[in-house]
């Protein structure tokens, strides 16, 4: 279903790939196609030897490559209609990292790139503040060695992430909510283990944000009757 959603990839200092995503982004599908990614043999430092071979598309070629997309999707759906291609086939794009719905396979394709298959690599950052429309995030962190999950936004307090601090497009007084964050040594090894653990993330959460509530509305009655007095 359409759950919109973010990955990235943070390296040597600065995002190297924002991802954005169109569908499918629970943990329990985008988040776990990274873990299995992260856990595979090799397959981080062959992230890292592909990332020096993307590159920043320009605008036009941007908007050339949507456009090719665009026309494969037309032409796909046409066969599907013609019965030419299994309703359970997936459409392969030429240009897989520019499109919505690579999502987490686009660690895979940045992986696979080479010098003579370069990846373009465009990034959509600035949609991480998105509170309404961007439901999840993963920011895979080669350089600190771990995967953060984030879910929406919260008021900005002491202990919330900095991670987007510097990405524009924030609202005041609020910053992109991090529901866990799984040092690689020990990422969930199953689906099961990995949505236990982010529902009990979740629940913390609501919890400690209840506890400051209280906490605030009970300083706030304190000083009203300190006024009174």
């Amino acid at each position: 279903m359409g759950t919109r959603h973010l990955i990235c990839v943070f390296y040597l200092g600065r995002f190297v790939i924002a991802q954005y995503g169109q569908f499918d982004g629970y943990p329990e599908v985008q988040g776990l196609a990274v873990i299995t990614f992260l856990l595979a043999p090799s397959n981080i430092a062959r992230l890292k030897a592909g990332l020096t071979h993307t590159y920043t598309p320009t605008a036009e070629e941007v908007e050339e490559m949507t456009r090719s997309i665009a026309r494969q999707g037309e032409e796909y759906h046409a066969a599907l209609v013609r019965g030419e291609v299994s309703v359970m086939s997936r459409m392969k794009p030429t240009c897989p990292s520019m499109w919505r719905e690579t999502s987490a396979g686009v660690l895979e394709v940045v992986a696979g790139a080479t010098a003579g298959a370069t990846v373009p690599i465009y990034q959509e950052l600035g949609f991480i503040h998105d509170g309404l429309f961007c439901e999840w995030a993963y920011v895979v962190d080669l350089d600190a060695e771990v995967l953060e999950v984030y879910s929406g936004v919260e008021k900005e307090r002491e202990g919330s992430s900095q991670r987007f601090k510097d990405v524009d497009g924030a609202e005041k007084g609020w910053v992109p909510a991090l529901v866990k964050s799984f040092a690689f040594a020990e990422l969930p090894g199953t689906k099961d283990d990995l949505v236990r653990e982010i529902n009990e993330a979740i629940e913390v959460r609501a919890r400690e944000a209840l506890a400051r509530e209280q906490g605030k509305d009970g300083g706030d009655n304190a000083a009203a009757v300190s006024a009174v007095l």
